[in-house]
């Protein structure tokens, strides 16, 4: 079984390319010592010690536990959760994800019926101006041989990187884990604290009470609020920039962005704001 395992982990090593960051009798001797321990952890493993653990666990459960603190997070969870729900506008919200539903399937369909010309005037310029121009490829081919480059670079620079957070970081950690790994048939307690901890797992108190400060802040920190500051500000965004200065460069100007296209834009981010407001309630100015 041991030479099985030996033979996947040098696989596995020299499929992963590992000897860049991490020296193979290294890497092997970890594999090595995981698997006796595992081993020894289940073999060694006694009904004494099975016992002493399946008490110990009973007796937190049962005896050290805060029942009545377990039971009143549950409780006041399910109430937070109650008054969080009854607030939502069932009938309202269906109406709002319904007309956003229809907002965007009605788009192609009016598109191909001939009624949204800037939106057709739009799709030839794209495949004509766009798709079509030497230009566009020449730039594509340039971001592409930049991307490679700074690729280059960051992997350079992450493979050191990776080697300081091996050497201090990730080898001592799994030390440590091996260390309490190959002790586990010896220790009396392996739960203790998950045990110790189980009444806060249920503690959501609040949670659901200020989902509506969490999402507003959200939308606030991002500037989704109102769709013209929405428009400035990524519109000032350098990506954005390069993008449209990549496909939309020799684009009359008042093509690259109809007027429709704009109307169409706001209409559906305020009912996708609707639909959040229906679920997590109106954000305070």
């Amino acid at each position: 079984m041991i030479n099985f395992v030996q033979a996947e982990a040098e696989c596995v090593y020299d499929m992963k390319k590992l000897h860049e960051t991490v020296p193979k009798t290294q890497f092997l001797d970890y594999v090595n010592r995981f698997f006796d321990a595992i081993m020894k952890a289940v073999l060694e493993a006694d009904k004494t010690s099975i016992q002493r653990e399946y008490d110990f666990i009973c007796k937190s459960i049962f005896l050290d536990l805060d029942i009545n603190e377990l039971t009143t997070n549950l409780y006041e969870s399910f109430i937070e959760l109650r008054e969080f729900a009854l607030k939502i506008n069932v009938d309202s919200l269906a109406d709002n994800i319904n007309s956003l539903y229809n907002m965007g399937f009605e788009a192609p369909w009016i598109l191909e019926l001939g009624k949204w010309p800037e939106t057709a005037k739009f799709v030839e310029n794209f495949f004509r101006k766009t798709l079509g121009s030497e230009d566009f490829w020449l730039k594509i081919d340039e971001l592409y041989q930049k991307s490679i480059n700074l690729w280059e670079d960051i992997s350079s620079t992450g493979q050191k990187e990776l080697a300081l957070i091996l050497q201090y970081d990730i080898t001592p950690f799994l030390e440590e884990f091996l260390n309490g790994l190959e002790n586990l048939p010896g220790r009396k307690r392996v739960f203790s604290e998950f045990v110790r901890q189980f009444p806060s797992y249920f503690n959501q108190k609040q949670t659901f009470s200020r989902m509506n400060e969490k999402v507003c802040w959200f939308l606030k920190e991002l500037h989704l609020m109102e769709f013209q500051a929405m428009k400035r500000v990524y519109g000032a965004n350098n990506i954005f920039k390069k993008l449209t200065n990549i496909f939309f460069s020799n684009w009359p100007t008042e093509e690259v962005y109809p007027k429709s296209f704009d109307e169409f834009f706001q209409k559906l981010h305020a009912q996708v704001l609707t639909v959040i407001s229906n679920i997590v309630g109106p954000c305070q100015n």
